[in-house]
């Protein structure tokens, strides 16, 4: 992942890739698990779950990711060129030559297979997800319930550091060539809102 640019003049100017999309995504589905109330109308008078709607249909314009209610079908990887995947799809032969111990052929990995490995991934991640929110809600808890929950989140830090293993993975598929965007190019090119999403989640509160 490519870091923020540090401008001379010391301002940071943020650039979106693939890890962003990914985690906005997480993020809005939690607040918003229905994707039938995936649209602006919908949500017109729940300002922190529009913006982070707006937020997401912009960087999928830009990623060229197609509509966020289909993005678990993983159609947009149909509309590129298997040549796009030619690191991931070594990636994964070398993976799997060297964990599988018996004799296994590997067949051509076409287009349609991508989207199987990217289907199935982001399942298994989105369920993840849920494991690493079951203490969402409980922010201050005490005696048994507030250990509970300690216990509980330390096994979501252990999920957490391996995670990385399968976003890198769905990453790859989102962006092979790990594409990023600044803010402005965002704002200017692909309607991203220009607001302080923190702010107008504490202004909900």
């Amino acid at each position: 992942m490519k870091k923020d640019k540090i401008t001379r003049d010391g301002k940071t100017v943020k650039r979106f890739t693939p890890k962003d999309i990914l985690a906005l995504y997480f993020d809005f589905k939690s607040f918003q698990p229905s994707k039938r109330t995936w649209n602006e109308h919908t949500l017109h008078d729940n300002p922190p779950r529009l913006y982070r709607l707006k937020m997401l249909q912009s960087l999928f314009k830009a990623f060229g990711l197609g509509s966020i209610k289909t993005f678990h079908e993983g159609g947009f990887v149909l509309k590129r060129n298997i040549e796009d995947y030619s690191v991931l799809i070594e990636r994964i032969k070398t993976d799997t030559k060297a964990h599988i111990s018996y004799p296994l052929y590997i067949p051509p990995i076409r287009l349609p297979e991508i989207r199987y490995l990217f289907i199935t991934l982001l399942r298994y991640r989105d369920k993840l997800d849920g494991i690493m929110g079951f203490n969402r809600g409980n922010i201050q808890a005490a005696g048994i319930y507030g250990y509970t929950c300690y216990k509980i989140e330390q096994i979501n830090n252990v999920i957490k550091t391996d995670m990385s293993i399968i976003d890198n993975l769905i990453k790859s598929i989102i962006s092979p060539s790990n594409q990023n965007i600044s803010r402005e190019g965002l704002i200017v090119n692909f309607g991203y809102p220009d607001v302080d999403l923190g702010e107008i989640d504490i202004e909900r509160l």
